[in-house]
């Protein structure tokens, strides 16, 4: 008789993105999941060391007629916010000073 043995985390795979239920070859993860792996974390790489395109970002948003607020935070340059995210995830002074005008 053959016994089946299911992973119970491949249920869960649906309701997350982490990386659960992979496989494993050995000690090691499959080279298929190891290269996405990589892939993501290359993206991830570029995300954080991209530079934004204020201005195109703001033509491409003028369509919605909405107010658009130049909002900075607490980390004055990408080094700072790199050591100190919790900086980056607050506004300075000057920003949370703004008030958003009514428009209509």
């Amino acid at each position: 008789m053959s016994i089946i043995k299911t992973d119970p985390l491949v249920s869960l795979k649906e309701f997350t993105a982490a990386r659960i239920a992979i496989g494993r070859v050995g000690n090691s993860i499959p080279l298929k999941q190891s290269l996405e792996f990589n892939l993501a974390h290359a993206h991830a790489r570029d995300a954080v060391y991209s530079e934004l395109d204020i201005e195109g970002l703001s033509d491409s948003l003028k369509v919605f007629s909405l107010p658009i607020l130049h909002l900075h935070s607490n980390a004055l340059t990408r080094h700072k916010y790199l050591k100190r995210p919790d900086h980056g995830r607050q506004l300075n002074q000057d920003s949370a000073d703004q008030r958003i005008q009514p428009w209509l």
